[in-house]
């Protein structure tokens, strides 16, 4: 979309109620209370929500570089100068997440938005993003399985760590 007054293009999430399950309706108002509570460079910002009787819709900036993930798909290795620039603001923002009791639970390249520069990086989709208390555990398994971390899997419980087991994944 297009904001009338500055035209700048904005992304628009479109949520059709009518698809969506009461499970999962939990995690869409976590999402949009996570997305309100955060202001950093590098995570992305909500800067509307609209509702209607069938819908609604969150708008949100928008990165033209498309997914890490594309950026680094049929690439060879970065070298160590181009991960640092990749992991700082990625390390950084995970940091300030953490600060708030925020988790993201599914940190991957497909959920890292790109600008111009590697280092012009954005965390999104907060889905299954949980907001806990700086000792509490969590037990529902969750994310992919190529990112998540083992003890994700293991049942027993864990905490915000879970992340930059993700994190270094993505290293």
């Amino acid at each position: 979309c297009v904001n009338k007054q500055t035209k700048e293009h904005m992304a628009v999430k479109i949520i059709d109620k009518s698809t969506v399950k009461s499970e999962e309706n939990v995690l869409l108002r976590t999402e949009i209370a996570v997305l309100k509570l955060m202001d950093h460079p590098h995570i992305i910002r909500m800067h509307g929500l609209y509702e209607t009787k069938d819908k609604i819709y969150i708008v949100m900036e928008m990165l033209k570089g498309g997914e890490l993930f594309e950026r680094i798909v049929g690439r060879p290795r970065f070298n160590e100068e181009d991960t640092a620039k990749l992991l700082r603001p990625l390390l950084e923002s995970v940091a300030y997440m953490h600060d708030l009791g925020i988790v993201h639970r599914d940190l991957k390249p497909e959920n890292i938005l790109c600008g111009e520069n590697l280092e012009d990086l954005k965390i999104a989709d907060f889905g299954l993003s949980k907001m806990i208390m700086p000792t509490e555990k969590m037990e529902q398994a969750c994310g992919t399985l190529s990112y998540v971390a083992p003890e994700v899997l293991t049942n027993k419980g864990y905490g915000k760590e879970a992340d930059l087991w993700s994190v270094g994944v993505i290293m």
